[in-house]
């Protein structure tokens, strides 16, 4: 389902305001402030979860199975989140899917900054679909699970309870969100203070993050901005930029602006074929399967990660060097299948190497000094996962 802007007003008004985001601080041409897009498997819904949602009035049912997914921006330190923006003439903002977005009947929020941290404990209001800049409810962040140390909030509902345990070869969702299931849990909250979207040009296309069922969200000449700027609340620096329940294919075209903290230099990303004072960055562009419903998108880009599927701890050092690089890379399946690639900042692949190992450890030193000084990525594959890291040769 297209949703079309039917409740814009004001449109030139609107698309100043955008431009004028987008322009607020001067552009560089360095592009050092993105480091990823994170995308994290955070829930699979089970029946007892359906039967919450077909009770409190779901017009989107809850199909047994659903997934729950989380996108970060990924940033260096120093550097704050500024927006995800919709290009004036092209790169579309787009988040859609094969089916439809799951939307908590009774709390559901565009925004769920705005949920109380009771509410949010309460039926299926952890797994909505919305819009971020970080803030998940009243007084918290949200962070990647793996990062999550202060346990749960739990659930005064008696639903999300699946247990979907930590062993990586058996999922990739890591442990409970809810505490009463298990004493580990982790709901990938954090202490904080969510800021408030800014919400410019989007018109009535966040209707699908709001009861209202439909599969796409798409918007040009548009922004959800954090006016100030939003940082992480760890030391990985991500920042939350959305949550979409689906029980169908996943896919997004995002648009990333950052900016550096002490300059406010901000830097704007795109997925491909950039304009003036962007920045190509193909991982913005993202699917969870491929389906012949919508166009494949190449999940195995050098800037996607996706942290609930990854086994091995990759490690490159040291970094910055001058083109000698060890790369290390532990906790591997000891039978199964291990590559690495290094592509330059254009997308170009300059070396690559496929090793048929039998251990569960693996160090290579990898020599890029007869390459120009400069950006490089470090493409990791290791049996059938796929790890990134950025490398500067100098």
């Amino acid at each position: 389902m297209i949703i079309i802007n039917k409740k814009i007003k004001s449109s030139k008004k609107k698309c100043t305001l955008i431009l004028a985001l987008m322009s607020a601080f001067s552009l560089t041409k360095a592009q050092t402030g993105l480091q990823g897009i994170v995308v994290e498997k955070y829930y699979s819904s089970t029946a007892a979860d359906s039967v919450n949602a077909d009770a409190n009035g779901s017009l989107t049912p809850l199909r047994k199975g659903s997934v729950t997914y989380r996108v970060y921006v990924d940033m260096a330190p120093g550097y704050k989140f500024t927006s995800l923006y919709g290009g004036v003439n092209v790169h579309p903002l787009v988040i859609k899917t094969t089916t439809n977005f799951y939307n908590d009947p009774v709390y559901g929020q565009i925004y769920p900054q705005g949920n109380s941290l009771v509410n949010t404990r309460k039926n299926t209001t952890l797994i909505d679909s919305w819009l971020s800049v970080g803030g998940v409810c009243a007084g918290k962040m949200g962070v990647p699970k793996n990062e999550d140390t202060d346990g749960s909030i739990g659930n005064t509902s008696g639903a999300l309870t699946n247990t979907l345990g930590a062993g990586f070869l058996n999922n990739t969702f890591g442990v409970a969100i809810n505490s009463v299931v298990a004493a580990n849990a982790q709901d990938g909250l954090a202490p904080g203070s969510p800021l408030s979207p800014n919400g410019l040009g989007l018109g009535s296309a966040t209707d699908v993050f709001d009861q209202t069922p439909g599969s796409l969200f798409t918007c040009t000449s548009c922004a959800v901005a954090a006016l100030g700027g939003a940082v992480g609340t760890t030391t990985s620096n991500m920042v939350l930029v959305g949550q979409f329940t689906t029980n169908g294919v996943l896919c997004f075209s995002l648009n990333v602006q950052v900016s550096n903290t002490v300059t406010n230099i901000a830097e704007n990303y795109v997925p491909a074929s950039p304009e003036t004072d962007e920045f190509a960055f193909a991982g913005l562009s993202y699917c969870s399967a491929t389906t012949p419903t919508i166009p494949p998108v190449d999940t195995n880009d050098v800037s996607i990660k996706d942290i609930g599927a990854l086994e091995s701890e990759v490690v490159v050092y040291p970094n910055p060097s001058k083109g000698v690089f060890t790369l290390t890379a532990a906790n591997l399946n000891q039978n199964g299948s291990f590559s690495y690639s290094v592509f330059d900042v254009a997308g170009r692949m300059i070396l690559s190497s496929a090793i048929d190992k039998k251990k569960s450890s693996y160090s290579e030193i990898i020599d890029i000094s007869a390459f120009d000084n400069g950006l490089y990525f470090v493409r990791v594959s290791a049996d059938g996962f796929v790890s990134t890291r950025k490398i500067v040769k100098e």
